[in-house]
């Protein structure tokens, strides 16, 4: 079973988590069974230049519209961190995850750097001794394009949006937990200002209207309803009451996971 999905530029993950070793304390019998990440970009160079630009594209050696090397030591920062964050769920095989990137280069730049990092293998993934990258399986959207703006417009569903773009390798993660034969959905969002330092990141609970910290997955479904016009395409069956959840059928988020995946194209890395 798939754990974790990563969609890029928008990026984006899935996987199973511990948060930290207080909050398994904390949390008794909840297990986090699944995990979704979703991320913008690291600076990039600007799509064109204005006229009269005292800018040339020479100044962007990279070309323009593609990741920088600041860029990309953003990506490859936030995943070390997200590993390191998520160090109690993500190992470092790279079968566990599925990762989905747009089909712009700059998107696909930056998941192939954030993965560097984030799948940084272990001494037993290690194919040559010492290097300590390997290979991941990655995959970009064709009938979806996305873009940075598409995480502001999640904050913007969530009634929590500030109005501002949101900064270099902003994340959220989506969090779903099990306890008792119930589940339950945490929201956080990860938005240092300079992640190309390589600082940790306090990230900010997404709370929303009428739930507390740990959602009711039923209510959390039935809070995003209103802004998925293609809710039962998209998602199975449609929740009326937390009654109707059926937990063990295919009709609560995702209604079957090779549908995504037919809406994807390998990428060969």
């Amino acid at each position: 079973m798939w754990r974790f999905f990563f969609l890029a530029g928008l990026t984006c993950l899935f996987l199973d988590h511990v948060f930290t070793v207080d909050d398994v304390k904390k949390s008794g019998k909840r297990e986090l069974v699944y995990l979704q990440l979703l991320t913008t970009n690291g600076f990039h160079a600007p799509l064109s230049l204005y006229p009269n630009d005292e800018n040339t594209e020479d100044d962007w050696p990279e070309g323009m519209g593609l990741l920088t090397k600041l860029g990309k030591l953003q990506q490859y920062e936030m995943g070390k961190f997200l590993r390191k964050f998520y160090h109690h769920f993500i190992t470092s095989d790279p079968g566990e995850v599925d990762a989905f990137s747009s089909f712009e280069d700059r998107s696909t730049i930056g998941l192939v750097t954030l993965m560097a990092s984030l799948y940084a293998p272990t001494e037993e993934w290690e194919f040559l001794p010492g290097f300590k990258w390997q290979p991941t399986v990655l995959c970009y959207m064709e009938k979806k394009d996305i873009h940075d703006w598409n995480l502001a417009a999640v904050l913007s569903a969530m009634r929590l949006s500030n109005g501002f773009r949101p900064p270099p390798c902003a994340t959220i993660s989506f969090e779903m937990y099990k306890q008792d034969e119930e589940y339950t959905v945490r929201a956080l969002f990860f938005n240092l200002t300079n992640p190309e330092m390589g600082a940790d990141q306090d990230p900010h609970p997404l709370l929303l209207e009428g739930c507390t910290e740990y959602c009711p997955l039923a209510s959390f479904v039935r809070f995003f309803a209103p802004v998925i016009p293609e809710y039962k395409k998209l998602c199975g069956k449609k929740i009326k009451d937390p009654e109707d959840v059926d937990m063990e059928a295919e009709t609560t988020l995702i209604h079957m996971y090779a549908d995504l995946k037919a809406w994807t194209t390998p990428l060969p890395m």
